[in-house]
């Protein structure tokens, strides 16, 4: 799951230089990249291991917020004649990645508590 989450930071980057650098182009194949690792990120789920639900969850609503974001970042750029637009779209990517953020620490902070669980019942 790791190299999913990994996936989608490098898919918010690019897209988040791709605005930077005005290529629409490079923004529309960070969503596309962003789908896939988003998708199996979701696949992953009935291989869980039992105990494992919640940091699934949380990592699954990582990888939606960034998934999203980015494609705020997408409408952003196609609305860059629109100042207001942009910036309110812009504003929405900026939400999703922090909300993106909380979610990625609550999935560690439940992998550490099932960690430290671990260690304790040895």
């Amino acid at each position: 799951m790791t190299e999913h989450l990994d996936d989608l930071h490098e898919a918010m980057d690019d897209a988040i230089a791709a605005i930077q650098a005005g290529k629409k182009t490079t923004i529309a194949q960070a969503n596309k990249d962003a789908e896939t690792a988003y998708n199996s990120i979701l696949a992953l789920k009935d291989k869980v291991p039992s105990g494992y639900e919640k940091v699934w969850e949380h990592h699954a609503g990582c990888a939606h917020d960034i998934k999203w974001g980015i494609g705020y970042l997408e409408t952003a750029a196609s609305l860059s004649s629109d100042a207001d637009l942009f910036n309110y779209y812009m504003n929405l990517a900026a939400d999703s990645f922090e909300t993106a953020a909380a979610e990625l620490a609550k999935g560690t902070e439940a992998l550490e508590s099932i960690n430290e669980n671990l260690r304790k019942s040895k």
